[in-house]
Parts: structure tokens; C-alpha cells; sequence
């Protein structure tokens, strides 16, 4: 009895056993668990964000370095804002910087290259703002252009200028004003007659 008895126990234990080391082999297999996003329609990731905007990533700012020299902390885009099709509480300027989580497994975007043309779903966060794979950021392409306009509409365009009024200058002709000099002229000539024509009077009855 005590010999089954023992059987058993050796048999349950090699089965303990085996299962944990096939629970080994099979957490370390397991690849790391990806962002997980809920599906919604681009009309409703641009009224979840209070700043939808399209910009070119000027640079991308990689953190920190710890004690061991692993960068920590957010990723920092430094974007150049093109055109803004919603804000809601916050202020997008010409300039902006965007936070985003460091690894695409917690649903952040990502490092991006210098020149890249981005369209920003953004929220409001600590003074700033902050975006991920699941507000709907992503590569600027036409089709989804198309759908963010259909929802916000064609935006403000940060990058148009103002023209400024045509200026028409129009030569007015003027006549000089008449000077006292000159109303005067006629009376004096008149005058200056009139002397020379006594004076040959008088000299004409003298020689009479």
C-alpha cells in the first residue's frame, strides 16, 4: 500500500513538474502584449481630442538617459503646424510639442523622422499636449485627408497669407494758387503807362 502510495506522489510530482516548465517555455514564447485600441470612427477619435491638426515633425526628443543610460520618460515631437481643423480648450500655434508614450506596445506613435507629415488627434495634458496610436494620429495620406475633412472639415490653412490691398496712387493736378504778385502786374504796367504818357504831354507843350 505504502509502495503505491509513493508511486503516486512521484508520479504527481514529475506532472508538476512538467507543467511548469511547459508554463516556462510558454511565458517566454509569448510575445509582448500590443496596444489594444477600441474601433471608432474618425468623427469620434477627432470629438475625443481637444486638438486635431496637421503638422511636419521638426525633430523628435528621445528623453532622458537613467543611471543605467535606458532612456526614460515620453517622446517629444517638436511639429510645425500646417493646418488646424478643431481645438477645444488649448491653443495650437505655427510651432507645437507633442508627447507621446515611448514604445509602440503602450500605443505611442513612435519615433518619427525629421520631415514627416503628421495629422495629430491631441488631448490637453499637463499644460501640453499628448498623443497616441489609438486618438488616431498617423502619416498624412489622402484617403484620410479625406475622411478627417468630411467630419471637421477643409481647416485653417496656417500657411496662407494674406494679400494685401492693392494700392492705386492718383496724380491730382493742381493749379498753382494765384499770388498777389501777379494780380498786381496788370494795375502797375497800366499805371507805369499812363506816367509815360503825361511825361510826353508836358514835353510836347514845352517845346510848343
Amino acid at each position: 500500500m505504502s509502495s503505491q502510495i509513493a508511486v503516486r506522489t512521484a508520479l504527481s510530482g514529475a506532472l508538476v513538474g512538467v507543467l511548469l516548465a511547459l508554463a516556462g517555455v510558454f511565458l517566454i514564447q509569448a510575445p509582448a502584449q500590443a496596444c489594444s485600441c477600441a474601433t471608432l470612427t474618425v468623427a469620434e477619435q477627432a470629438d475625443a481630442a481637444d486638438a486635431v491638426f496637421v503638422g511636419t515633425v521638426r525633430e523628435t526628443r528621445q528623453g532622458t538617459p537613467d543611471s543605467k543610460g535606458r532612456l526614460i520618460g515620453s517622446l517629444t515631437y517638436v511639429v510645425d503646424v500646417s493646418r488646424i481643423y478643431r481645438t477645444e480648450g488649448v491653443v495650437v500655434t505655427d510651432t507645437v510639442k507633442v508627447t507621446s508614450p515611448r514604445g509602440t506596445a503602450t500605443c505611442g506613435l513612435g519615433t518619427l523622422a525629421a520631415g514627416t507629415e503628421y495629422f495629430f488627434f491631441a488631448r490637453a495634458q499637463d499644460a501640453g499636449l499628448r498623443s497616441t496610436s489609438c486618438g488616431g494620429s498617423q502619416p498624412v495620406s489622402e484617403a484620410f485627408q479625406a475622411e478627417v475633412e468630411a467630419a471637421l472639415g477643409a481647416g485653417v490653412d496656417l500657411r496662407a497669407t494674406v494679400e494685401a490691398p492693392e494700392l492705386v496712387l492718383t496724380t491730382v493736378e493742381t493749379e498753382s494758387p494765384t499770388t498777389a504778385g501777379r494780380l498786381a502786374a496788370p494795375g502797375a504796367a497800366v499805371a507805369i503807362l499812363g506816367a509815360l504818357g503825361l511825361v510826353a504831354v508836358r514835353l510836347r507843350r514845352s517845346r510848343g
